[in-house]
């Protein structure tokens, strides 16, 4: 069907073509070549270091919407220490969380602990019923539409997991991006702080 000389064409061009498809990948600056693949470990860990770069020891305001729909602004909570608990009802290690955030807002709460929580719950009405069946999380929830299946606040904190516990001071500083681990040690220093 083809003569020798035509597939012997073909195949030098075909050779020549990827020859130059490995040069070109050879000298591709690095911001073109595929980022390798990060363990969920070293995406964390990544995430964190931005945010402690961008965010810690810098004034902090959270704003959203509340489940019943009223805008809110951390500037209302001024004078208290706030806990910001980005989670979602359908995540397993929020599930896991929640007894130590339940004590911890017993054991602070009449001290000026305020816990807002930030939901990546699908809908409100998946929360809500969340919410109705645990009466123990009385605390404020903010909930939007999730964006790539999180909280628009997750992106706007650079947020690449939940749960994830923000610490806000009484002036409206962040002091904590990781709190999840240390509640006990930080939040008591925080609210003797005089507010400012």
């Amino acid at each position: 069907m083809y003569g020798a000389n035509s597939m012997r064409q073909f195949f030098r061009g075909l050779t020549i073509v990827s020859c130059c498809m490995v040069f070109a990948a050879q000298v591709a600056p690095p911001s073109t070549a595929p980022a390798a693949r990060l363990t969920t470990a070293q995406r964390r860990a990544q995430s964190a270091a931005e945010r402690t770069t961008l965010f810690l020891n810098k004034p902090m305001t959270i704003k959203g919407t509340t489940l019943d729909g009223k805008e809110f602004s951390s500037d209302s909570l001024k004078g208290k220490v706030l806990m910001i608990d980005f989670w979602a009802s359908w995540c397993p290690d929020c599930a896991a969380e929640q007894p130590k955030i339940i004590s911890t807002y017993k054991k602070f709460h009449d001290k000026g602990l305020e816990i807002v929580a930030i939901s990546s719950d699908v809908t409100a009405a998946d929360l809500k019923e969340f919410l109705g069946k645990h009466p123990e999380l009385p605390w404020l929830q903010l909930w939007s539409p999730p964006v790539s299946g999180r909280h628009p606040l997750n992106a706007q904190y650079k947020l690449n997991w939940i749960p994830t516990t923000f610490l806000i001071d009484k002036n409206g500083t962040c002091r904590s991006i990781d709190a999840s681990d240390n509640l006990d040690t930080l939040i008591p220093p925080l609210l003797e702080e005089a507010a400012k």
